[in-house]
């Protein structure tokens, strides 16, 4: 199941271009512009919801990636995830601004409880 797992990584920019629209890309850019980078009152938020991103876009250190992957491929998605720090890593950042390197990657085939559990228990073992 790797070929599903493993997810091409895009900039911010290109993921906001018309040939992205309507895919799961441009929905995974939309959220991130709709909720992640504006503020939210409901959640105590009186700035961005993730400064971090907002800020990695505007730097050109975001990247974001669609996966394929299904609640039954916790393993693989865990070592996709582990393996994207290298990846992290390789993002140019300015001298100083590495830490706002960001990679962001959508599961849209883990939408159903059962998907939704086994992101948490991957984050959970990727958490540190």
């Amino acid at each position: 199941m790797e070929s599903t797992v493993n997810a091409a990584l895009f900039t911010y920019e290109a993921s906001r271009r018309p040939e992205a629209a309507g895919g799961a890309l441009a929905v995974l850019s939309g959220w991130l512009i709709d909720y992640a980078m504006n503020e939210h009152a409901d959640l105590g938020r009186s700035g961005s919801v993730c400064p971090f991103v907002k800020q990695s876009a505007r730097l050109e250190t975001l990247r974001l990636g669609i996966s394929l992957a299904g609640p039954r491929d916790e393993a693989s998605v865990f070592a996709h995830i582990r393996s994207s720090f290298a990846v992290l890593r390789q993002i140019p950042a300015p001298r100083g601004k590495e830490r706002l390197r960001t990679i962001a990657i959508g599961f849209p085939d883990c939408a159903s409880d059962e998907g939704i559990a086994m992101l948490e228990r991957v984050y959970a073992r990727d958490k540190y």
